[in-house]
């Protein structure tokens, strides 16, 4: 071995030497080289993770919003068509209140237009009497060519009315 050794000039002292040497690189590269750099890339792949880990997050957290927002509008859209139709209603029942107080004022006016109706009607009436009792008062003095007993007057009055009334009343349901 010795004479491989001599044969390939190996200095075990050198050897040696450059071991150590070797040595103090590899502890100086690791101690001052690989260290920072691997604790920095752990710092970096911690905060790359941290940072995906908060896109996922938020990912999700955007599609929760996106669903709450479509179920915000969604009972949104709800709670409008519900006051819609209160509001339809609420008109319809206003309409329909002010339908049935022009109806009810509609009736009360013809009714009252009814009574004032029948109140001319009988006063012309009885003027229409009153000035045929006086006609055929004179008409009959004239024909008997005397006056008449208030008595037989008022009787051929009241008859003669009573004739002409049923005339009338034949001729209107004709």
């Amino acid at each position: 071995m010795e004479d491989i050794i001599k044969s390939f000039h190996i200095d075990w002292k050198l050897m040696i030497a450059q071991l150590i040497n070797f040595g103090i690189v590899v502890f100086v590269v690791w101690r001052f080289g690989l260290q920072p750099l691997i604790g920095t890339m752990d710092k970096r792949n911690k905060e790359i993770e941290k940072g995906l880990a908060d896109a996922k997050r938020i990912e999700e957290e955007i599609k929760q919003l996106a669903v709450t927002k479509e179920e915000i509008i969604k009972e949104a859209k709800k709670q409008a068509e519900n006051v819609r139709q209160e509001a339809e209603a609420a008109a319809e029942a206003q309409r329909q209140e002010t339908l049935t107080r022009v109806r009810i004022e509609a009736a009360k006016v013809l009714e009252e237009e009814k009574q004032k109706f029948a109140v001319e009607k009988e006063r012309l009436l009885h003027e229409v009497r009153r000035q045929a009792a006086s006609l055929i008062v004179q008409a009959t003095a004239k024909v008997l060519g005397k006056t008449v007993t208030p008595t037989l007057d008022r009787k051929v009055v009241e008859e003669s009315i009573q004739e002409v009334v049923n005339k009338q009343y034949h001729n209107h349901k004709k």
